[in-house]
C-alpha cells in the first residue's frame, strides 16, 4: 500500500510530465486555434464547424446519455449551464465569428492568453481570492501584452471591433 502511494506521488509530481502536459495544452490549443481559423474562412460556416465538433460526439455518446440522462440527476443546474456556455457550442459559435476577423497569430493571444486573466479577476470578484503580489504582477503582464498587441496590430492586419470585444469575451467564458 506504501509503495502504491509512494509510486503516485512520484508520478504527480513529475517535472517531466509536467512538462508534457504543458506541450500538450499548447498543442491542443494551437492546432484548435489554426483549425478553428481555417475553418472560419473556408467555405463551411460556423454551424457547420459546429456540427463537426459537437455533434458528431453527441452522437456516438448517444447510447450513454441516453441512458443516463443529459443532466445528472445529482448536480446543480446552474454551474451545467455555465459550463454549456463556457465551453460548449455557444462558445464555439461565438469564437468562430470573432475569428472569422483575427488572424490566428492573435486569437492565441486573445483567447486562451487572456483566458487566466478572467479566472484570477473572477475569482477575486466573485470568491474574494486575494492574489499576492507576484500574481498582480502576472495579471497586469497579461493584460499589458494583451493591450500592446490589440493596439500595435499584428504585422500589417489592422484588428477589428470583433477581435477587441469577441475574442476577450469568449476568454471571460
Amino acid at each position: 500500500m506504501a509503495m502504491a502511494r509512494e509510486t503516485a506521488t512520484t508520478h504527480a509530481t513529475s517535472p517531466m510530465l509536467g512538462r508534457i502536459a504543458a506541450l500538450s495544452v499548447v498543442a491542443i490549443w494551437a492546432a484548435w486555434l489554426v483549425s478553428t481559423r481555417h475553418g472560419t474562412v473556408s467555405s463551411l460556416r460556423a454551424v457547420d464547424l459546429s456540427l463537426l465538433r459537437y455533434g458528431i460526439p453527441a452522437l456516438i455518446l448517444a447510447p450513454v446519455w441516453l441512458r443516463t440522462g443529459l443532466w445528472p440527476k445529482a448536480t446543480l443546474k446552474w454551474p451545467l449551464v455555465l459550463m454549456i456556455l463556457g465551453s460548449g457550442a455557444p462558445f464555439f459559435q461565438i469564437v468562430a465569428v470573432g475569428m472569422r476577423a483575427t488572424p490566428a497569430s492573435a486569437a492565441g493571444v486573445l483567447l486562451p492568453g487572456v483566458m487566466q486573466l478572467a479566472t484570477a479577476l473572477i475569482g477575486v470578484a466573485v470568491y474574494r481570492e486575494c492574489p499576492d503580489l507576484m500574481r498582480w504582477f502576472g495579471m497586469a503582464a497579461i493584460a499589458l501584452g494583451g493591450l500592446v498587441m490589440l493596439t500595435a496590430g499584428v504585422g500589417d492586419v489592422d484588428l477589428g471591433w470583433k477581435s477587441y470585444l469577441i475574442l476577450p469575451f469568449c476568454a471571460t467564458l
